[in-house]
């Protein structure tokens, strides 16, 4: 049985959602479509435009056939903890075959490599990265100028949000050994 789960804000639905939403169970042949959804709060910790009951039943009516909420100390954090505890909470359900998200590339392998690269922060990736927190520049700049030098072809993945979330939810399925099978929906 495929079981597709879908990691959401909804702040508030939209046709770009149900449009996900459709594509995920299409793409991956879901028996099931599972939302994991922020709460009350969602990422950088700003109160949701929507109470989070009203954003799970528009997921439901517009055909999710299940939504969770996504833990408060993971739908606030950074990029990086907002994908690791989202994945590791779908990881331990035990139950998800299938991840779909959408970003602005559909470039799996693009993604993946730059998730296992990060992953493994190889020394020539920490020196670059230090050096350019030493010169002042905030981590986001610091982690691109550093990628820039050692994988070029890569680096624009760290440009757009979306392309961001999908590197660290690769990065958490590797770093749990999962086999949740990620799927990138371009945007």
């Amino acid at each position: 049985m495929n079981i597709t789960a879908l990691i959401t804000e909804y702040n508030p639905f939209h046709n770009g959602h149900l449009y996900h939403l459709q594509q995920a169970r299409a793409l991956t042949g879901a028996h099931g479509v599972m939302v994991l959804m922020s709460g009350n709060f969602v990422q950088r910790g700003l109160p949701a435009l929507v109470d989070k009951y009203r954003r799970a039943e528009m997921a439901l009516r517009a055909g999710a056939d299940a939504v969770l909420e996504l833990p408060v100390a993971a739908a606030t954090a950074s990029a990086e903890g907002f994908a690791a505890g989202a994945v590791s909470l779908l990881h331990q359900l035990g139950a998800v075959t299938d991840l779909v998200y959408g970003c602005e590339t559909a470039d799996l392998g693009q993604i993946h490599r730059l998730a296992a690269f990060l992953l493994r922060e190889p020394p020539s990736f920490r020196q670059a990265l230090q050096a350019g927190l030493r010169r002042g520049l905030s981590f986001p700049a610091a982690r691109y100028q550093a990628v820039q030098g050692l994988l070029p072809d890569a680096a624009p993945l760290l440009c757009s949000p979306n392309n961001i979330l999908a590197v660290e939810y690769h990065k958490a399925l590797l770093r749990l050994h999962s086999p949740i099978r990620p799927h990138a929906l371009q945007r």
